[in-house]
């Protein structure tokens, strides 16, 4: 049994692929009695288990008990690996590094290893598992939500894992990386993309607004996309200068995902997002749910 009293430091060990899986464990800080539902986040390349902790300490205060992996072969040590390197060299270094298909087939079995080891803990509730990542690990978050993998011209590698009933996407790969386009109907589940203006990142080869071209694919499952006016790809990793005051409605609005997803919480319609999570900041808000009678197009709000 997993201790989950306070958050602390798990390092868990596959033995079968002989793997060591960093993770930090956030119980919920509300006082809430097991079993608790469980978000699993998936870092970016060169994050860290320690990342990410507005959004952590955000779902844990929600009620939600939160694990974030750090995956060994794309985290901090491959980081400081890239920083090494003469900095002309570094660009087409990191484009390697994240398309390196033995990583990118590693990572959604991280996510699949690291749910099997909580699930020993009985105060965690793993038939309300959430699933999110950020960058590299939004393509980790579609894949284990279904989408399989094609690392070269011809070939899917499907590391589909049932158990996570919702996916949360920031920055996610731009239509034709990572995944054929075709494929993104076998993703079924219930998902939340977030994506800025500014979203430039390691693998994006297009402007930042091709990111948002992922969102008329997933046309199996329910749907939402917000797009933050002038927020970058840091921006989600909560890091930069220009992070700060998209910090509030982007922890609002993924705990209302959450709480809907994992806790019957309120749907997420345009005028609940209007209400409790637009905030100060520019928000484009679309919903495959939300259909315009007379066009059958997708609604796409701005707040």
């Amino acid at each position: 049994m997993v201790p989950v009293s306070e958050s602390l430091h798990l390092d868990l060990f596959d033995s079968v692929r002989r793997r060591e899986v960093p993770v930090s464990f956030h119980p919920p800080r509300t006082g809430t009695p097991p079993p608790w539902p469980l978000v699993v986040f998936s870092t970016g390349f060169g994050g860290s288990r320690d990342g990410y902790g507005g959004l952590a300490r955000a779902w844990s205060e929600a009620g939600l008990a939160v694990a974030v992996l750090e995956h060994p072969g794309s985290g901090p040590e491959a980081l400081a690996r890239l920083n090494r390197l003469p900095r002309p060299r570094r660009s087409a270094a990191l484009q390697v590094m994240v398309r390196d298909p033995a990583e990118l087939q590693a990572r959604p079995l991280d996510v699949s290893f690291v749910l099997d080891q909580l699930a020993r803990d009985s105060r965690l509730d793993l038939g309300r598992v959430g699933l999110g990542g950020h960058s590299l690990g939004a393509v980790t978050t579609m894949a284990v939500g279904g989408i399989p993998l094609a690392l070269s011209p011809g070939s899917r590698h499907s590391l589909r894992d049932p158990r996570p009933r919702a996916l949360l996407a920031m920055s996610p790969p731009t239509p034709g990386q990572f995944f054929a386009l075709e494929d993104h109907i076998r993703l079924d589940r219930p998902i939340l993309l977030v994506t800025g203006t500014r979203d430039h990142g390691p693998f994006l080869e297009g402007p930042p607004e091709d990111r948002a071209g992922v969102f008329p694919l997933l046309t199996s499952g329910r749907a939402w996309q917000a797009v933050f006016e002038g927020a970058d790809h840091m921006t989600f990793a909560e890091m930069g200068l220009n992070h700060r005051p998209f910090m509030a409605p982007l922890r609002s609005l993924s705990v209302a995902f959450w709480r809907w997803a994992l806790a019957e919480g309120p749907p997420l319609e345009a005028g609940f997002v209007a209400r409790e999570v637009a905030g100060p900041e520019r928000l484009r808000w679309e919903s495959s749910n939300e259909v315009e009678e007379s066009s059958g197009q997708l609604n796409s709000r701005a707040f």
